[in-house]
């Protein structure tokens, strides 16, 4: 991070605003007059007010009450955001008003020659949960930082079960899966939108029974054995060999940080967390152990806290959460209960929340646990998906990797 008075640089134009995930690689949009972004500007950008003598007006479109999006503020002039009149920042004081969207605002950084320099805004991110019991096609969404049930969100290529998924801050991924036998698959959606997935390409080996996991470039496919797949989000293309896991196994749980992405439990009732580091490749170092040996467990994480959820210890459906610190190692710690024990969940996330879906326990359900990743209790009804169903995969444009 650049400290005061030294601003990193784009194209020769001094940089004020930063993002606070790969900044250098944004484009920068700098207005000195009130301006409307367009849909296709929010992707990798950050808006400048640089130069501006009065306050401006950024007006953002609808979509983005959706989607993780990250805004600096700069400048001793006030910036107002305004995504349907409802949001403000103000330079002056650096704070917020949360209206439509906005999630959470970060830290101040720096401050120079009245000019102000933060980390960013993350704006409200979507969830998605696909596919699912006897071999769905079906795609949910929902808007993580409200509560309400599920919309539906478009179709998978392939209906199918047991399936992994992982995303980037604008496309998520669904990969493997059976429909009758085990399949390689991957398809993508733009998790923005709406609408039905599109073929992305094979993994290395078609499997089932898998998670996924991401940074804000890469996604890991792992389990069903000991492989671990990578693919590059933003392109389309056949996975690569990652590593391997440091025991077989399949039913496991996965989040990540920005850097390190973690596999956790899995069949047959396995109590350890595995971690690589998502930019390497090479196989899985032991990071250590679950608080209870389990399979059909869900994973979502915050940038610095991994959950674990769910999953059947021995002959009993648990609800236990346990949690860790992912970029330290040792034993995880019990979180706090699910709403309703049950196994085979899909889990995602936001910086803040984490949301555990469907699952089963003799009985299916469509139900939607949320947390607050930050502290520790017992999850709360969020609302539901649009349909029972378990075996499913969830992923989001706001998870603890981007």
């Amino acid at each position: 991070m650049a400290g005061a008075g030294e601003y990193p640089k784009i194209n020769g134009d001094v940089l004020h605003a930063l993002d606070f995930n790969n900044s250098m690689n944004k484009r920068v949009i700098t207005k000195t007059s009130d301006y409307t972004v367009s849909s296709s500007e929010i992707y990798n950008s950050v808006l400048s007010n640089k130069g501006a003598t009065e306050t401006i007006f950024f007006t953002l479109p609808e979509a983005v009450k959706n989607m993780s999006f990250k805004i600096g503020v700069v400048e001793k002039h006030n910036v107002v955001i305004t995504p349907d009149g409802s949001d403000t920042i103000n330079g002056e004081n650096i704070s917020v008003t949360r209206g439509l969207g906005f999630e959470k605002l970060i830290d101040v950084v720096a401050i120079a020659d009245n000019e102000w320099l933060t980390e960013g805004i993350i704006v409200g991110g979507r969830g998605l949960f696909g596919g699912g019991s006897g071999g769905t096609s079906v795609i949910d969404y929902v808007t993580i930082a409200s509560t309400s049930d599920a919309v539906d969100f478009g179709d998978l290529s392939v209906a199918r079960y047991y399936l992994g998924a992982c995303s980037s801050s604008t496309r998520g991924l669904f990969g493997g899966g059976n429909n009758g036998s085990s399949l390689n698959v991957i398809d993508y959606v733009t998790i923005a939108s709406t609408g039905n997935a599109t073929d992305f390409g094979d993994l290395t080996v078609a499997r089932q029974y898998i998670s996924g996991c991401s940074s804000s470039t890469r996604g890991l496919f792992g389990g069903d054995g000991n492989i671990i797949d990578y693919v590059t989000i933003a392109s389309t293309g056949n996975a690569t060999d990652f590593g391997d896991l440091t025991v077989s196994r399949k039913h496991l749980g996965a989040c990540s940080s920005s850097t390190r992405g973690l596999f956790g439990g899995g069949y047959w009732y396995r109590n350890e967390i595995d971690y690589v580091t998502i930019a390497s490749t090479g196989n899985a170092t032991d990071f250590g152990d679950l608080t209870v040996a389990r399979m059909y467990v869900a994973g979502c994480s915050s940038p610095t806290r991994g959950l674990f959820g769910g999953g059947r210890e021995d002959s009993a459906t648990v609800n236990i959460i346990d949690y860790v610190t992912i970029d330290s190692t040792g034993n995880a710690t019990d979180f706090g209960n699910l709403t309703v024990g049950r196994e085979h969940l899909g889990a995602c996330s936001s910086p803040t929340r984490g949301l555990f879906g469907g699952g089963d326990n003799g009985s299916t359900y469509n139900v939607i646990d949320y947390v607050t990743i930050a502290n520790t209790g017992n999850a709360t009804d969020f609302g539901d998906l649009t349909a029972v169903r378990c075996n499913l995969a969830g992923l989001s444009n706001a998870h603890g990797g981007l």
